[in-house]
């Protein structure tokens, strides 16, 4: 048998006592101050002035997680007022989890291991107890809470320290019960106290205070739902206000650090490894651990929690292109990051949803974020991102979603703007990367996705065409997103995207690396349009379902990237000439 001295008790123990359960059932609710005394005891032989030892601990405990529960009582009052929140805090500060075998009993080192994998860390039952105590607790504020407050500043600090100092298992991800519980109890506790007092941030915000760098870490190391929000709620308003309502005016009086001062701080939380060697990471190493955190949550959370994740990590990168640039950088080449976010965008479209359509949103607003962020730190870092979207399938996830990225109200335009700069980066990129993206053109089915919503089928939508041109010729960028200019621009863009990576003699399936005349093979052609040429039979034949999309378009198409490559600096111009000569045709022509 084994047990953890002065944290928990396994129930076998515990049933096998039951007139010290009866005893301390009574004692803790009739006399508080000596279940107070029992929690001060330190030392395996020590003993209170009534006889307790330390063997008692764990039946105090076990009766404290139970009145906890019910603060407003006069049980808990009592307990309060004979000062039990600083004994639990004391008992955070020094209990010591061991477990404690029989003599001679020869078990391996691997099995108490194992064992003490499973338990709780040894601060986490004071801090349970008094989490129920704040969650059950009266809002406004009665003396009660407030002495709760006062008495947890004075030990907060020092509780974070060792948290920080001693994780034990609560970043490992098993068992899940146990151990999102350990990493959700620290913010529990901050939200329910601060709401009782707002000053509370004042310890929190202090420079030498760890709690900001705990919370960073237990929300790398969350598996769940409860952990990540909890963490974040937290996290996030410091980063991105507005502040909850109670935070926001006491910060209005007590503005918390400048982002340079505060971010570090935070972020300091993925400083170290896990597990027992802790291992410091350099900066570049955090970096990554977070990007790789970031991706993991992406993938494993529902939709509503996504939405967190997303606004966390843009808040993120918006103070990194300041404070820490080695987080930016990171997230250029993070392929875990790009391919996870290539997911969202899939699971959000299929959502059908007005919540997945907000997901899918931030998703698509992922990757338009870092082009002006990626432009400031020059040609290595736009080919790590371009290859990093290419490898990860941006183009598969915006031919597969299309149909909700078209509806989106900003849809079309972001992906103008995302296709335009990789447009405007081709010549940065290495030979690699080129041939990266090549790969992954053309794409006639989503060339037509894109050509469709331009057709005129009547006056109504030439004056409506008419009307868009003029508006993106006099505003720009500053147009309405709902200018179906920005429609006309992203296939313009893509096809011209396509022209510019293609090189003389390429097969025209997307992915052959062949060429039409390679090795003598007589040339094939679409015998339809008789232009789109391929390397042989088979190709051509494998491709006819995606070609056939857009064959009937081709010399039209084959105008237009002419067109652009001698206008390529008037694209607003081009655009009003692309619209014009649509006029007059229908949705039949792609058939």
């Amino acid at each position: 048998m084994s047990l953890p001295y002065s944290v928990q008790a396994p129930s076998d123990f515990v049933d096998r006592h039951p007139e010290r359960i009866d005893q301390w059932k009574n004692l803790v609710r009739t006399d508080p101050r000596r279940a107070v005394r029992v929690l001060t005891l330190s030392g395996v032989n020590s003993e209170t002035i009534d006889g307790d030892t330390p063997v008692d601990t764990q039946y105090v405990i076990a009766q404290l997680r139970i009145v906890s529960k019910e603060a407003k009582g006069d049980h808990w009052k009592a307990l309060v007022n004979a000062g039990v929140i600083g004994a639990l805090c004391k008992c955070a500060l020094n209990f010591q989890a061991a477990v404690m075998l029989r003599e001679d009993t020869g078990v391996p080192r691997a099995e108490v291991e194992n064992v003490a994998k499973q338990m709780f860390a040894s601060y986490f039952h004071p801090l349970e107890i008094i989490c129920n105590a704040v969650v059950s607790g009266s809002l406004p504020p009665t003396a009660t809470e407030k002495k709760t407050v006062e008495e947890m500043k004075k030990y907060w600090s020092s509780i974070m320290q060792r948290v920080w100092s001693e994780p034990g298992y609560t970043l490992e991800p098993t068992p899940r019960e146990v151990r999102v519980i350990e990493r959700v109890v620290i913010a529990q506790n901050l939200v329910r106290l601060s709401l009782f007092d707002p000053s509370f941030y004042e310890i929190i915000l202090k420079p030498s205070d760890l709690t900001l760098a705990v919370l960073f870490r237990y929300w790398m190391h969350s598996t769940a739902v409860a952990d990540s929000r909890l963490n974040l709620m937290v996290l996030l308003p410091l980063l991105e206000p507005p502040y909850p309502q109670h935070l926001k005016e006491y910060f209005e009086q007590h503005p918390p650090p400048d982002m340079h001062a505060l971010l570090p701080r935070i972020l300091l939380g993925a400083s170290k490894t896990a597990g027992s060697e802790k291992k410091k990471r350099t900066p570049g190493q955090a970096a990554d651990a977070i990007l790789s955190a970031t991706a993991s949550h992406l993938e494993k959370l529902g939709l509503e929690d996504v939405t967190y994740e997303y606004n966390f990590f843009h808040a993120l990168l918006n103070h990194s292109e300041k404070e820490n640039r080695a987080f930016v950088r990171a997230a250029f080449k993070s392929s875990s990051l790009w391919a996870a976010n290539a997911q969202v965008m899939r699971r959000s479209a299929a959502a059908k949803s007005q919540l997945g359509d907000g997901v899918y949103m931030g998703a698509l607003m992922t990757y338009s974020t870092v082009i002006h962020v990626v432009e400031q730190d020059g040609k290595e870092f736009i080919d790590a991102l371009v290859s990093s979207w290419m490898s990860t399938g941006l183009f598969d996830a915006v031919e597969d979603t299309v149909d909700v990225l078209m509806k989106a109200p900003r849809g079309p335009m972001l992906l103008t703007s995302i296709i335009a700069a990789l447009d405007r980066w081709i010549p940065q990129l290495s030979a690699k990367t080129r041939r990266l993206m090549r790969s992954q053109l053309p794409r006639p089915r989503l060339i037509k996705s894109l050509l469709a919503p331009g057709f005129i089928r009547g006056e109504e939508d030439r004056e409506r065409l008419d009307n868009d041109y003029a508006d993106l010729v006099a505003r720009g960028m500053g147009s309405s997103p709902q200018n179906s200019m920005w429609t006309q621009g992203a296939w313009q863009m893509l096809e011209q995207v396509s022209s510019k990576v293609e090189e003389p003699g390429d097969c025209a399936r997307r992915g052959c690396e062949k060429k039409v005349d390679a090795e003598g093979r007589p040339e094939q052609a679409c015998h339809m349009c008789k232009i789109t040429k391929y390397c042989s039979i088979g190709c051509l034949e494998k491709d006819m379902a995606e070609h056939g999309h857009i064959c009937g378009w081709v010399h039209f198409l084959e105008d237009i990237r002419k067109q652009n490559a001698t206008k390529e600096e008037s694209a607003p111009a081009s655009e009003g000439e692309v619209s014009r000569q649509l006029g007059g045709l229908t949705l039949s022509d792609l058939d």
